[in-house]
């Protein structure tokens, strides 16, 4: 579940002071740019047809004027017209774009100065939980846990705490190491007995609301603890509600990475879309200054609304789900379509089949799908009717080496066994792992287009599928707009359009119900799942769905077992008999094209 994320602002980050005209002091982090993966420079005209290229690497500072001078370590003083227009700097609490003529100044700093004794006062969101210390001088002191019930006390060294912690599983004792921000520390503790230290960090986890600035991305602490970021349209107008997208982060990384690929990719989501990223309340131990990274909890977590019990509460899914809440009562956020990488892909079933009343639509991304949130583990009349009546655009390369494809194809095949009507599968057969190389800018027009709440766009877009012969969502924009108590004339294009649905399913349709009420073996399997995949829910097809709906519930129970008893067999032909003996008895379930391939 690696995220293989492609970071635009290539190269070694550079520790900054800049002064603005207004008399401000920025303190971050500025990326400069790479050109061919040569190391960063930046460009001086000299003179009128004269350009000097000096390194990033070795600068010292620059004073912006008529002329503006670069003072560097190895080339000294050169006068002459920078040739940045706009800096992009990283601040613990958001990013900051400025124009250079903002600037009378930017100072770069070298971030190995040592910055003074650390302070561990605070609410901290740990490794183990939350975690509330008090610091005297060198003496620290608190409680952490979810349940509050832990102690650690320790004294601090410089940048370090050296502590010793007290658990219901045990005592031992660690160090934490202040990283340069002052909001974030990385550590490692050894439990009495143990031969092997583990990992513990923590980051700042005081409540703060992110200030929005269009174009920019603003950083701010929910309060369920979780970091977040968000980045508002250029010409936000607060007063009118945008549609928004939250974006999940692969493992190891963090969410306003993905913004900012967003941002520089897909410009065009940038301009329409709010963009909201929320980081796992786990840090990573590869965080940095530069790169905050964090990674989410969820895979012992079931909720409260499937059929599963016994659930852990302090994972991700419900600090996230109480996030979302909280956003959306602060921000002008309109539908909201959830989507993450990798990890965030996992993570973003969960949300959407626990929370479908928090969420437009989904487009999880090379990913799969957790025992935790498949369809038939719900129950409830209301949630599956919420589930239902949203999209779900899965995106998954057909060659994605890190996360195999055939993850998304059991999801894909699970949800249409459900039965989700806006659902489609986005399958590039060349696209890797990476966030940047697949189609998430026209996963996410067909959700908008699906979750639309217009019937005439709905009419249109029904009609445009129809005419590419991708009739299932045809056939779902058609049923919806047709709920919406469309006017006059869009209830006549899509009256047209259903008769011309019905015309081509009913002939396919009749012949599979003779074929499926005739038939005691499953020969006719292959093109009810096609047909299925198209015409589900086309009036035409109600027989057909009716007949394999019994059939399914008589052969479940059965091929549930059978399965089980495979997974558990060591002897190959024992289990292969086991799958044959599905595929020929109880082939009207879920199992039956994975069976089938499995066979092959």
């Amino acid at each position: 579940m690696t995220a293989l994320i492609l970071c635009l602002a290539l190269g070694q980050g550079l520790d900054v002071l800049a002064h603005t005209r207004d008399g401000e002091k920025i303190e971050g982090i500025f990326v400069p740019r790479q050109k061919d993966f040569l190391d960063p420079y930046i460009e001086i005209r000299t003179a009128p047809d004269q350009i000097f290229n000096m390194a990033w690497a070795g600068m010292e500072s620059i004073r912006f004027g008529d002329p503006d001078v670069v003072k560097h370590r190895w080339s000294g003083e050169v006068e002459g017209e920078v040739l940045i227009a706009t800096f992009r700097i990283r601040t613990p609490w958001g990013r900051r774009t400025l124009k250079k003529g903002d600037l009378t100044a930017l100072e770069i700093r070298d971030s190995s100065v040592e910055r003074g004794p650390a302070n561990f006062e605070g609410t901290w969101q740990t490794t183990f939980g939350p975690m509330k210390l008090e610091q005297k001088g060198e003496s620290v002191k608190g409680r952490y846990g979810y349940s509050n019930d832990r102690t650690l006390e320790g004294r601090v060294d410089g940048r370090d705490l050296d502590y010793r912690y007290s658990a219901p599983s045990g005592n031992g004792e660690g160090t934490f190491e202040m990283q340069d921000d002052n909001l974030s520390f990385l550590g490692e503790y050894l439990h009495e007995g143990a031969e092997t230290t583990g990992f513990w960090g923590g980051y700042q986890a005081g409540h703060r609301e992110a200030v929005v600035r269009p174009g920019d991305i603003s950083t701010g602490i929910s309060e369920s603890r979780l970091r977040y970021h968000i980045r508002v349209p250029e010409g936000y107008d607060g007063k009118k509600k945008y549609p928004a997208i939250l974006i999940l982060h692969g493992s190891n990384m963090d969410s306003f990475s993905y913004i900012e690929t967003i941002e520089s990719e897909w410009s065009d989501l940038a301009r329409d879309y709010i963009l909201i990223g929320v980081d796992g309340e786990r840090i990573s131990r590869n965080s940095t200054r530069e790169f905050p990274r964090s990674n989410y909890t969820y895979v012992s977590w079931v909720g409260k609304r499937s059929t599963w019990t016994g659930t852990r509460e302090h994972e991700s899914p419900p600090f996230i789900a109480d996030t979302v809440k909280e956003l959306q009562k602060t921000y002008p956020i309109g539908k909201l379509f959830v989507g993450g990488h990798s990890q965030g892909g996992y993570l973003t079933y969960t949300l959407f089949m626990h929370y479908p009343e928090l969420f437009a639509g989904a487009f999880p991304i090379a990913s799969g799908l957790i025992f935790q949130a498949e369809p038939s583990v719900f129950e409830d009349v209301e949630i599956r009717r919420a589930q239902r009546d949203a999209p779900l655009a899965i995106i998954h390369a057909r060659d994605d080496p890190v996360v195999g494809f055939g993850s998304s194809e059991w999801a894909h095949h699970a949800f249409e066994e459900g039965g989700f009507p806006m659902l489609r599968l986005f399958d590039p057969p060349e696209a890797g792992h990476g966030f940047m190389n697949l189609p998430v800018p026209k996963a996410i027009r067909w959700l908008g287009s699906m979750a639309s709440d217009d019937a005439e766009r709905l009419a249109a877009f029904s009609e445009e599928s129809f005419e590419g012969k991708r009739y299932r969502d045809a056939v779902a924009s058609l049923r919806k707009a047709s709920s919406l108590n469309p006017g006059r004339a869009v209830r006549s294009r899509l009256s047209k359009l259903r008769k011309a649905i019905e015309k081509l399913a009913d002939p396919p349709a009749t012949k599979l119900e003779k074929r499926m009420a005739s038939s005691k073996g499953g020969e006719w399997m292959d093109d009810f799942l096609a047909f299925r995949g198209d015409f589900a829910f086309a009036d035409a097809s109600s027989k057909c769905m009716q007949i394999y709906s019994r059939l399914k519930e008589k052969h479940r129970k059965p091929a549930d077992e059978l399965i089980r008893k495979s997974r558990q067999e060591k002897d190959e032909e024992t289990r292969r008999a086991l799958w044959k003996e599905v595929l020929e008895k109880y082939f009207a379930t879920k199992w039956y094209p994975f069976v089938k391939k499995w066979l092959e």
